[in-house]
């Protein structure tokens, strides 16, 4: 699980210093460009954390707990996700596409770690 966050971690500071350059290379509408550069900082927590989950969940359906890893992604990406987005759109007015990914991430954020804590209680000495 360290090897994997560091990875993440490594490739999401690449994609964060080199984001005017990634973006200008796949379009060069200046509206556009100014949107992905915005949503870069975004970008990168959201591919550490979706490191982070992917790994945990596929230690939960390794050790056969697909009960866990279900739990994990029903907490954090429908019940804290997808209602922060609902009450990031209406109750706050802010009906931007910066509202979407912000509730996505803490849906994402919630998932990874109850997934691992219950890696971490489950098959503990795999996690650490």
């Amino acid at each position: 699980l360290l090897l994997v966050l560091f990875i993440a971690v490594v490739t999401a500071s690449i994609l964060y210093f080199l984001r005017e350059e990634a973006v200008s290379s796949l379009t060069h509408d200046k509206k556009v460009m100014g949107v992905a550069l915005n949503l870069a900082w975004l970008l990168a927590l959201v591919h550490v954390f979706d490191a982070a989950q992917y790994v945990c969940s596929s230690i939960l359906r390794v050790f056969l707990d697909n009960k866990s890893a279900a739990i994990g992604y029903l907490l954090g990406h429908y019940c804290i996700g997808v209602s922060s987005c609902f009450i990031l759109f209406s109750l706050l007015d802010l009906r931007e596409l910066r509202s979407v990914w912000v509730s996505c991430l803490i849906g994402l954020i919630v998932c990874s770690f109850v997934q691992f804590f219950l890696c971490r209680k489950n098959c503990g000495f795999l996690v650490g």
